[in-house]
């Protein structure tokens, strides 16, 4: 029996690129389908930066006013589903 999954697996996550590491002054990630919100949280855990997305597969996230450090980024997929991601920005 074959189980249809809507939304985002894993593997399909892993795909998700986000150039530079580390990042400067901005950071450019090549999305999958299914990506429905884009969050970045510091270290405190306080969300710095959300986005909702419309089926779009590039985007571009500004910097400026972001501290060095590291970052989580959070991928929410049409179930809710969250997939992370650690990045660094140096300045």
């Amino acid at each position: 029996q074959l189980e249809i999954l809507e939304g985002v697996d894993e593997r399909a996550m892993d795909q998700i690129s986000v150039y530079p590491i580390p990042a400067n002054s901005t950071l450019h990630i090549k999305l999958v389908e299914g990506v429905r919100e884009l969050r970045m949280i510091n270290l405190m855990g306080q969300i710095v930066h959300q986005s909702k997305l419309d089926g779009e597969l590039d985007k571009t996230i500004d910097l400026t006013g972001l501290q060095s450090g590291v970052y989580t980024l959070q991928f929410i997929n049409t179930k809710g589903e969250t997939y992370q991601r650690t990045i660094v920005i140096s300045k």
